[in-house]
């Protein structure tokens, strides 16, 4: 009976045995499948974004040399200045390109501040902090749930950790002060929101406007705020534009009729850290600076790609004279940070007459003025089968009239413009506004 037993048991075995091996075998098809599938759809992926480079990306380089690169890891930008494409080149998932679609459009969520070296160096109209009073050139310096639980500290990566956590509406507490020393400190009381972004803020000696949306609204509407610059002459308007994207181009021409209620005949336009956007964005802003254009549609820009061929990008219409006369002075500001469509939109005034270069002040920080210097263009291309999409820098851009090229050079003094020594590229009350004010009006 008993090796009647063992013999019974030991077919028992056997059998568990088999179902495990089978199980066994049966995973490692699935995963062999599974791993063929991903290596399939990653190689897809490769192939699309190889040939995607080799066909728009405006260096020409061979497939051998784009593959080397991605398979070794080097094909993007990194901080170690590295990588066979340029700065602005990137690849995207469809949740991060949809993403960065709608903000480009307008639609963020967050509080609306760009912080440098704990600094503020943006604060996004109609965002929490813009409502909440936070300004350009403030320090960032502490943050808490509420005024009595607040952490005194100048490490902005703690908050952003904790500014990660909170729910949407949920509100907290920023310390902020005038200079990195901590100097006349404050709290502020904003909150993690959806916000549709504006671009264009107005002021003169006695008003100021710029676009707001009421609670539980999206929608945005011109409106008067208590951020007038009683330092500008009655004569001068000083009208900021943030970046070329959402509806900047309609924004800019509500602020422009308003200059032209009020009388003025100096303009000040402010392109510090206004780091450009869209072409389209940018032919609609030029539009009324076009002073001695001729035409309905002046043009804009030139767009040359790699193989020689040439695009022309024409500005939506010839405004310059709905807001302007052949008296009215326009003084433009910018600094390292004036990029792309702004350095775009400063060719144009340039070449059709609305400013000289010694009407362009520059900040000088550190010794260094200048603006940025990026004369390319970059375009995204989706691939809806994949899910992913790729930005490339696809061609160079000229000035409209003169051929100029600014990529890697800027703007700079010895061209004529003016400069203006800051310490940074925010100031607190921006005392390099007064200083430009001054000298305007010695001219």
């Amino acid at each position: 009976m008993e090796e009647e037993k063992q013999s019974v048991n030991a077919t028992t075995k056997e059998k568990r045995y088999r179902v495990v091996i089978i199980v066994l075998s049966v995973l490692l098809a699935l995963s062999i499948a599974l791993s063929a599938v991903l290596a399939t759809g990653k190689s897809a992926q490769m192939r699309w974004v190889a040939q995607a480079i080799k066909d728009h990306y405006y260096v020409d380089y061979s497939t051998a040399r784009i593959y080397e690169a991605m398979t070794s890891g080097r094909l993007y930008y990194n901080t170690s200045g590295t990588g066979l494409l340029d700065r602005y080149s990137a690849f995207y998932t469809a949740e991060e390109y949809a993403q960065i679609k709608n903000q480009n459009n307008g639609s963020q969520i967050g509080i609306g501040i760009g912080v440098s070296n704990n600094c503020v160096l943006r604060v996004c109209g109609n965002s929490p902090a813009d409502k909440a009073g936070i300004q350009m050139g403030m320090y960032f310096a502490g943050f808490g749930d509420s005024e009595s639980e607040m952490i005194y500290t100048d490490n902005y990566s703690a908050f952003t950790a904790f500014l990660k956590e909170k729910e949407e509406d949920e509100t907290f507490c920023l310390y902020m002060t005038e200079d990195a020393q901590g100097s006349n400190g404050e709290i502020y009381e904003v909150a993690k929101r959806n916000y549709t972004q504006s671009y264009v803020s107005y002021a003169s000696a006695s008003t100021a406007y710029s676009f707001r949306s009421a609670p539980e609204e999206e929608s945005l509407s011109l409106q008067a705020l208590d951020r007038s610059i009683p330092a500008l002459p009655e004569d001068t308007a000083y009208i900021k534009l943030d970046q070329f994207y959402g509806a900047a181009a309609s924004q800019l021409e509500e602020t422009l009729k308003i200059f032209r209620a009020e009388g003025k005949t100096k303009l000040i336009l402010d392109l510090r850290n206004n780091g450009g956007g869209y072409m389209s964005v940018m032919r609609g802003i030029v539009s009324f600076f076009t002073k001695e254009a001729e035409g309905s549609r002046p043009l804009a820009a030139v767009v040359k790609y790699k193989d020689g061929t040439t695009e022309k990008e024409y500005a939506t219409s010839n405004s310059f004279y709905r807001y302007f006369d052949d008296n009215t002075q326009i003084y433009v500001l910018a600094n390292y940070n004036t990029a792309s469509a702004s350095e775009c939109l400063l060719g144009a005034m340039l070449d059709y007459g609305a400013i000289d270069y010694e009407d362009i002040y520059l900040s000088e920080i550190g010794g260094i003025a200048r603006s940025y210097g990026k004369g390319i263009m970059q375009n995204t291309y989706t691939n809806s089968a994949l899910g992913c999409a790729i930005k490339l820098t696809v061609a160079r851009i000229y000035w409209p009239l003169s051929g100029t090229t600014i990529h890697d050079r800027g703007i700079l003094p010895k061209d004529g413009a003016n400069t203006v020594v800051t310490s940074n590229a925010a100031v607190f009350g921006d005392p390099e506004l007064l200083t430009v004010v001054q000298d305007i009006q010695t001219k």
